[in-house]
């Protein structure tokens, strides 16, 4: 999903489902009927504050309960950079919002991917949460 996210558009065109979560429910569906998995990410700066980082998990679980509602489980997950929810603004709060967005993807029965390929807020470029919460 992506609305402003800072990408060069021509070159993210071709990987991007779409502008709204219904697009990437559709192009989910389609990728999905073929055998393929498909991992969805909400594309979002790093968080600036905890309003913004609250939003993208809302966002994040959002995606995962349209793809779950539309049955669309386990062969569909999210994946979510620990700065996009709050990492670099408080670790406490990001681990807790990533707690509650791995605990609706268990329900969902699918898995949550925590991207850490240049992600200020992990550092070692690892980053760990535990099962009974943050």
């Amino acid at each position: 999903l992506v609305e402003a996210a800072p990408l060069p558009r021509a070159g993210a065109e071709h990987f991007i489902a779409g502008q709204t979560l219904e697009d990437a429910v559709a192009v989910t569906q389609g990728l999905g009927s073929t055998g393929l998995s498909v991992t969805v990410d909400h594309l979002t700066p790093d968080a600036e504050d905890r309003a913004q980082a609250e939003a993208t998990a809302r966002a994040q679980i959002q995606v995962v309960e349209a793809r779950s509602a539309a049955e669309l489980t386990p062969a569909a997950e999210v994946t979510v950079r620990l700065s996009a929810i709050g990492g670099n603004v408080d670790r406490h709060l990001a681990l807790g919002l990533l707690h509650d967005l791995c605990a609706t993807a268990s329900e969902a029965g699918t898995t949550v991917t925590l991207e850490a390929t240049g992600d200020r807020a992990t550092g070692s470029g690892r980053a760990e949460a535990s099962p009974t919460g943050p």
